[in-house]
């Protein structure tokens, strides 16, 4: 099980500001780290998949997806493969990673953080744009 120190010196050695977003205690890295600490199959994740939920949990909260339309199964146990995505291609790939996210007309607000270049390995579409529907 990756402990609380492990987890964090992980996520630092992949942060694109090293690690100075993740200190700060309100900011939607920190939020996101302290929400992959508490999921309960995280010591059966590979670093890939932890990045790839950190990634998507840091996009949540700097997009205040509270206020979304639609965040069914995001930051949940769920696999992020079914989270709530209008993806009109297969969310995820053979691997597991995501490869499709589809979040237009869904109230996003605020910053996109530099996390979703996390993704950038097997993403293809990502579709943010549009107001409500």
């Amino acid at each position: 099980v990756p402990t609380q120190f492990d987890l964090f010196t992980f996520l630092v050695g992949n942060s694109f500001d090293g690690g100075a977003a993740l200190m700060e205690q309100t900011s939607p890295q920190h939020q996101a780290y302290e929400w992959l600490l508490g999921n309960a199959f995280l010591s059966e994740y590979s670093r890939d998949r932890m990045l790839q939920r950190y990634a998507l949990a840091t996009f949540y909260f700097s997009t205040h997806g509270d206020s979304w339309f639609s965040n069914t199964s995001w930051l949940t146990d769920a696999d992020e493969c079914r989270w709530y995505s209008r993806s009109t291609i297969q969310p995820c790939d053979r691997e597991g990673r995501l490869q499709g996210l589809e979040l237009d007309y869904n109230n996003l607000n605020g910053a996109l953080p530099p996390e979703l270049g996390l993704l950038s390995s097997g993403l293809e579409r990502l579709v943010l744009g549009g107001g409500p529907v």
